[in-house]
């Protein structure tokens, strides 16, 4: 039984395709364009400081102008002077003035323009405590203003333990409850509390100047308000006229002990026993205030207006409205791209939580600068991390007195907007110009690769296995490199072509050249040996004729190629019997080398292929042959015949030596020989050329491999069954 084929050598090698190709190359190169962003991105950053240093200009600027108006009039400053000098509290109550008007409901909806101006009240605010207070669990937030005759207020307390009145008690001390306490415009000192049964509309009462007594003299129904009950707490919402508010006043808000019905903890804006423990009422000058709206840019700005012990004087404008949003998108890419944009770019804030919306007084270094006489700006960043405050403060001089400060300021929102619009613009664009100039480079990256693939596949078919010129490989017009490299092949060809014709036809002259001289120098020993000649001549005569007879047979040899190539272009195929053929040979091939055993393979039946059976046994004896030269042993050389689906396998196989490793693809090819041992018979490896030829022109493949056990060789001829023959 034969062995497994191992290490076939086969007639043509594997394509090796690059893994590295010029597209790819193309395309990393093209990658470089990505660098456009990054460069956009550094440009941006410096303009960033571009920009903020002209925020900086032009709210100084601003800053300056503001003040221009307000210089030399001490008018507009000897009010809140006047009264601050009669005043010696330290808590002050900073009151602006409201943009819209509230509706007493006890909902948060008209306050919410102003939630971030909410203070909150607590431990740094207790007033009285009995026990040991829990900031988790009691205190209270406040937002106030004032519209038009109005005083506006509310309470957010989150209070986890709120105990209403009882019905049928007149004490304003034994349930959750407001206290107010208020210095009226006739210098009076007047005391209010307001307590509810139920969460609903609730009024204020007025209470004794002893601050001991429970127990109310009268409603107040001029101060209304609407408490509603949430979670965890009460949400207060509260009205009084400002007919009613002087120079001072003060809430508090009481938690009671629903057990005792004592009070637990009061937390209040300030004292409300006393008219000296009130805190002062700053409420915006309307003079200030008129001239700064008149100076308003727009809504971008907030300006502040400060005496020179920084109390906060006028307000206007506000930073909430600081959101530059620009016009929406409305291509489907657009909004696309934009949502992107939005997750990657850092974005203006939705809402500014400013420390300082309702504040009395402003502290900072520019504030500091400004009320030295000195011009100053300072940055401060809000929580957000993404939006920063930018003030700008200058003097208010009247004469050489500085009499108070102008603050001007602005978010960076602006800036921050801006670069967005900008580096979304430079994204697109980039987007555009890369995926443009990488569409562009791989159409001629592909363009040129294929036309150097289509010059590789020329070269290949112009070339067979064998080494001789098939085909012609086409010259470019294009005026490139490629078009060069392509016109040079076709010439290097041709004369590849004409080379190969002068060494085939080489062959044939030199044996019609050869064989004239031979036939002279022949016939000359012959008739040498006709004549008496010494012993000693006879030997050299001998070995002249000898010499003579293998060069004959190298001519011969030489020819033998020639004339079957020249043979094969004039055959006609026919169909045969494949198994017919092989069985005459090998049973010649027994009484033609008697010394070495034969075995024969066949299957049962004919099987037709399309050929030439005098050129298939021509094969075979060239296989044989072969066959014969490397056997050893007593093993048989095995003739086999195979069929599948498609095919006929004729191999001959012999055991001996292997194949040389280093012929690999060499074995079949003309003037090629395997042989390390040289015999009396010449040997030109033209053999095993034939073989090839003979089984291309039947439209098959041979190929060799290596036995191991034994070792060995085996020879395979692929032939093609004839089309609609039954295997």
């Amino acid at each position: 039984m034969r062995n497994r084929a191992q290490n076939p050598t086969l007639i043509a090698g594997p394509r090796r395709r690059p893994w590295f190709s010029l597209r790819v190359k193309v395309l990393f190169v093209s990658l470089a364009v990505l660098t456009i962003p990054w460069t956009g991105y550094e440009y941006l950053r410096e303009m960033e400081v571009f920009l903020q240093h002209g925020q900086e200009n032009a709210l100084l600027a601003t800053a300056h102008a503001v003040a221009a108006v307000l210089h030399d009039r001490p008018e507009l400053f000897q009010h809140h002077a006047d009264l601050l000098r009669s005043t010696q509290s330290e808590r002050e109550m900073f009151i602006p003035a409201l943009r819209s008007p509230i509706v007493l409901d006890g909902l948060l909806d008209d306050w919410n323009p102003y939630i971030a101006q909410a203070h909150t009240y607590a431990a740094d605010n207790v007033l009285e405590s009995k026990g040991t207070y829990d900031p988790k669990s009691f205190y209270f937030k406040q937002i106030i203003g004032t519209y038009e005759r109005y005083l506006y207020t509310v309470f957010l307390v989150r209070d986890l333990k709120v105990l209403y009145r009882d019905p049928n008690s007149y004490r304003l001390d034994q349930c959750s409850h407001l206290q107010i306490a208020i210095q009226g415009p006739d210098g009076k000192f007047y005391r209010y509390r307001l307590a509810t049964q139920a969460p609903g509309w609730v009024n204020a009462h007025l209470m004794p100047d002893n601050p001991n007594n429970p127990l109310p003299l009268r409603p107040e129904v001029r101060i209304k308000g609407a408490w509603r009950e949430t979670s965890d707490g009460y949400v207060l919402e509260l009205r009084i006229p400002m007919s009613m508010v002087g120079a001072r006043i003060a809430f508090a808000v009481a938690a009671v002990d629903p057990a005792t019905r004592e009070i637990r903890t009061v937390i209040g804006t300030a004292g409300t026993r006393r008219v000296e423990e009130l805190g002062v009422v700053i409420v915006p000058s309307p003079e200030i205030e008129t001239i700064l709206k008149d100076l308003e840019r727009g809504t971008t700005e907030r300006m502040w207006v400060v005496d020179h012990n920084k109390r906060v004087l006028a307000l206007a404008g506000s930073l909430q409205d600081d959101i530059s949003s620009g016009e929406e998108p409305r291509n489907p890419t657009a909004v696309l791209m934009h949502t992107l944009y939005r997750f990657i770019l850092p974005q203006p804030s939705a809402s500014v939580d400013d420390d300082l919306s309702g504040a009395a007084r402003l502290e900072g270094q520019e504030i500091e600068a400004a009320l030295a006489g000195h011009s100053q700006t300072r940055w401060r960043q809000l929580g957000d991390r993404h939006t920063a405050i930018l003030s700008a403060a200058h003097p208010v001089r009247t004469g050489n007195v500085v009499s108070g400060a102008v603050v001007v300021e602005e978010t960076s929102n602006t800036i921050l907007s801006l670069q967005n619009r900008v580096m979304e613009n430079l994204f697109n664009v980039t987007l555009i110009v890369f995926l443009t100039a990488t569409v562009t480079l791989l159409i001629f990256a592909s363009r040129f690769s294929s036309r150097i693939r289509r010059l590789r596949d020329e070269a290949e078919r112009a070339i067979g296995p064998d080494g001789r010129v098939r085909g012609r490989i086409t010259g470019s017009f294009a005026m490139d490199e490629v078009g060069d490299l392509a016109r040079s092949f076709s010439t290097l060809l041709d004369r590849i072509s004409q080379y190969t014709r002068y060494l085939e036809a080489m062959a044939g002259r030199l044996s019609h050249e050869l064989r004239t001289p031979l036939a002279v120098v022949k016939s000359s020993l012959e008739n040498l040996e006709m004549q008496p000649v010494s012993d000693e001549a006879a030997i050299y005569t001998r070995r002249a004729r000898e010499g003579v007879a293998r060069l004959s047979s190298i001519l011969s040899s030489m020819s033998e190629a020639s004339r079957l190539e020249q043979i094969l272009q004039r055959e006609e195929a026919e169909d045969f019997g494949i198994v017919e053929v092989v069985t005459g040979c090998v049973e010649g091939y027994r009484v033609i080398y008697p010394q070495k055993a034969f075995a024969l393979e066949v299957p049962q039946g004919s099987v037709l292929i399309r050929g030439v059976p005098e050129l298939v046994a021509q094969m075979l004896d060239k296989l044989v042959s072969n066959a014969v030269d490397f056997s050893t042993g007593e093993d048989p050389i095995v003739v086999q015949l195979d069929v599948t689906r498609t095919n006929v396998l004729l191999s001959v196989t012999n055991h001996g030596a292997h194949l040389p490793a280093q012929m690999g693809e060499r074995l079949f090819e003309s003037m090629v020989s395997i042989r390390s041992q040289r015999g009396n018979e010449p040997h030109l490896g033209i053999g095993l050329y034939i073989v090839r030829l003979i089984t291309e022109f039947h439209g098959g493949l041979v190929e060799a491999h290596d036995l191991e056990d034994p070792p060995g060789a085996q020879f395979t001829v692929h032939l093609p069954l004839r089309v609609g023959a039954t295997p």
